[in-house]
């Protein structure tokens, strides 16, 4: 879980991160603008979940999050997800850019 960190900005830390036995909570982190650090599409390598994915955060895009989960499926991923209260995308999603 990552949860209510206010200064935390991206996830590039967790880039060599492959799986997650259980769920994934990643909510509440205002200064949150970037989770490549996770998406197996971008810089990050998480393949594997084993619970339910939730991603909350304001300041993170709907592209963000949408990229997330398909890599996720992509990957044989089928579980719950819960991906409200991102920024919209009035433009279009490339990746996990709005462009």
């Amino acid at each position: 879980m990552v949860y209510q960190n206010g200064a935390l900005t991206n996830l590039d830390g967790l880039s060599k991160l492959v799986s997650v036995g259980g769920y994934l909570n990643v909510s509440s982190n205002a200064a949150l603008t970037s989770i490549d650090g996770i998406v197996a599409t971008a810089t990050g390598q998480l393949v594997t979940l084993g619970g339910a994915l939730t991603v909350q955060n304001g300041g993170l895009t709907q592209c963000a999050t949408a990229a997330l989960v398909a890599s996720l499926q992509t990957h044989g991923y089928a579980g719950s997800t819960t991906t409200s209260g991102n920024l919209a995308c009035a433009k279009t999603c490339v990746g996990t850019l709005c462009q």
